[in-house]
């Protein structure tokens, strides 16, 4: 199901779009290595040659995976699919310190749990950043709707590096920012000067409806109106 979802979403893609795929277990191999796409056939024949082996050395994988997206092809919007069924040992530091290495870069990580051995916690910490996110894949039938769901969401993205200001009244604080649709994620909202707090969102696509939770704490006012907080996008 994997290789048939990556062969299908091959053929999807614009041909100035880049295409990497690694593949890991106990090591990490380039089984496609990031070019942009001109020979679908080409790409779909090295897919099709993959095996399925033992082994969960997600670091690995990770690190060359950002090797792969890093090389200087193309400029756009970048986003690392992270595939996994099972548990890594020994290295979650590292995976952590590779997705936030990521980030700060501009590349997005979607990581995928597949099957019912997959590190929910290492994946969640992982995605816990702009532009990134975990998903429960709940049967294998469902691997190919995601990966095209993941797709039309990059192509659909009017805009990069978006930012929630919420400017609050004196004494306000905000105690908590989430992201409530497309996808369920925390937002680390920063206090900067002038009772402002700053959250970033990362990536927008066109046709996603936004929808946040802010916790607020307000100091005891009188009754009547009050303005509370404005919120900028």
């Amino acid at each position: 199901q994997v290789k048939e979802a990556a062969r299908h979403l091959v053929g999807r893609l614009d041909r100035g779009s880049a295409f990497g795929l690694v593949a890991f277990n106990d090591r990490a191999e380039v089984i496609v290595p990031s070019q942009t796409v001109h020979d679908v056939d080409a790409i779909r024949h090295a897919i099709a040659n993959l095996d399925a082996r033992g082994g969960t050395e997600m670091a690995q994988g990770l690190a060359l995976g950002l090797q792969q997206i890093e090389r200087p092809l193309i400029h756009g919007i970048s986003r690392l699919i992270l595939l996994t069924d099972g548990r890594t040992y020994g290295d979650e530091h590292a995976c952590v310190e590779l997705a936030r290495r990521a980030q700060r870069r501009g590349i997005g990580i979607t990581a995928l749990g597949v099957g019912t051995e997959w590190n929910e916690d290492l994946l969640e910490t992982m995605t816990a950043g702009p532009n990134s996110r975990t998903q429960y894949i709940t049967s294998s039938s469902a691997i190919g709707p995601v990966f095209a769901a993941e797709l039309e969401r990059l192509q659909n993205t009017v805009a990069q590096s978006v930012e929630l200001e919420i400017v609050t009244r004196a004494e306000t604080q905000v105690r908590a920012c989430y992201r409530v649709q497309p996808f369920l994620s925390a937002l680390p909202a920063h206090p900067a000067d002038g009772g402002r707090w700053r959250a970033s969102i990362g990536e927008w696509a066109a046709g996603d409806d936004h929808v946040f939770l802010i916790e607020l704490v307000i100091p005891p006012v009188t009754s009547g109106t009050h303005t509370v907080a404005r919120i900028d996008l």
